[in-house]
């Protein structure tokens, strides 16, 4: 009964998980062991990253125009994850869901009028998103783990543009890619059925937008512009939580990460 009210209790939080929680999350160390399978709800929201502005070709016919660092006030990430174990204590796998994410940026420059700063507001939509990745760990004393995550994950969306603090349209950002890639190390304890984790880690996160529909914007006519690039300011973050072993094959997790990003992670898993 113990076991069946456990499962029923895992594909529920895995299920609403999926819909109410909205980077990539690293995760215990723990593996489940070689030829084993697990799936694993893995939901992220992100409360803040801030990017620096790289560059825009093709600013015409005002050149002076460009665009300040963008913030990422607000993202979300529904994945599930697929994780094989080609070793005892080395995992492979792969995560596909979805995307989308609300950035805050500034357009600015130099027009006939003279100096001009616009904030504006890039909504995505949200799109499907993919990830792979390798987890492991060693033991080097009883119950202490040191764990090590890479990983990659890539979105692509449509974006609109938003005069900020109104509704006015002011054009849309088609093919904007939106990728990171990570490489963490953690230390972890197993404390009874909890095994608590806390590490660093190097991430290079990086948007791309193409090109602009809708000439007319603010009034005037807006100048073309593609190949809007930026990169993240901050590449090295900590990163702690803690995995709950429910039984042998449920386990749930809680993580926050902060410096690089501010964000946190919650997950379930089932062990097969």
């Amino acid at each position: 009964m113990r076991k069946l009210f456990a499962t029923i209790l895992a594909v529920g939080f895995i299920f609403t998980t999926g819909s109410i929680v909205n980077a990539g999350s690293i995760g215990g160390p723990e593996t489940q062991g070689k030829g084993k399978l697990a799936v694993t709800s893995d939901n992220s929201f992100i409360f803040g990253r801030y990017f620096k502005f790289i560059k825009a070709s093709n600013i015409d016919p005002y050149p002076e125009e460009n665009l300040e660092g963008a913030d990422i006030e607000r993202g979300y990430q529904v994945m599930l994850k697929t994780s094989y174990g080609i070793l005892d204590n080395l995992d492979v796998y792969v995560k596909i869901g979805w995307a989308d994410y609300k950035v805050d940026s500034i357009f600015q420059g130099t027009r006939d009028a003279g100096p001009y700063s616009f904030p504006f507001v890039m909504n995505t939509d949200s799109d499907f998103a993919y990830g792979l990745g390798v987890k492991g760990n060693y033991e080097f004393s009883p119950s202490w783990l040191i764990g090590y995550d890479l990983q990659y994950l890539r979105s692509k969306h449509d974006m609109y543009l938003t005069k900020k603090r109104t509704t006015e349209p002011t054009g849309a950002f088609k093919s904007t890619v939106m990728q990171e890639w990570h490489v963490a190390v953690s230390l972890a304890k197993k404390i009874k059925s909890f095994i608590p984790y806390v590490g660093v880690r190097y991430s290079d996160a990086r948007f791309e937008t193409k090109g602009i529909e809708d000439q007319l914007v603010w009034g005037t006519d807006m100048a073309w512009i593609y190949n809007i690039k930026y990169k993240a300011k901050d590449n090295v973050g900590i990163f702690l939580g803690t995995d709950y072993n429910l039984t042998k094959n449920i386990s749930f997790n809680i993580e926050g990460r902060f410096i690089d990003e501010t964000a946190m992670s919650l997950g379930a898993t089932y062990k097969f």
